[in-house]
């Protein structure tokens, strides 16, 4: 089930054993903690959450967003396209779906 996916993610160890061995243990911790019981299972949901928001910076989204606050700050930044106007216009919060424009689809907010 998640043969590809592990693939995908544990391709740039090839090139960093150390790094490599560092996440082992990392998962490690990971099957413990969830083992331990139900607040071991939330103190892993917390983990998870604070690895994707530290992940953000090295993400295409980050660096999207800054171009974002660089028109923004240059008054080319329509409205419209402003992702502070949309989510707040919206009223959204983590986890919410945001209606897309014109059509019957939707995205669902993945970073606020």
């Amino acid at each position: 089930m998640f043969d590809d996916l592990w693939d995908s993610v544990l391709e740039p160890f090839g090139e960093n054993p150390a790094a490599a061995f560092i996440f082992a243990q990392t998962l490690f911790l990971l099957k413990q903690a969830i083992q331990s019981g139900p607040e071991g299972g939330l103190s892993v949901i917390q983990a998870l959450e604070q690895g994707i928001e530290k992940l953000y910076p090295y993400t295409d989204a980050h660096k999207a967003s800054y171009k974002l606050y660089l028109f923004a700050v240059e008054g080319k930044l329509l409205p419209k396209h402003d992702p502070i106007v949309i989510v707040g216009l919206a009223g959204l919060r983590l986890g919410q779906t945001i209606p897309a424009p014109n059509t019957a689809s939707a995205a669902t907010l993945s970073h606020s």
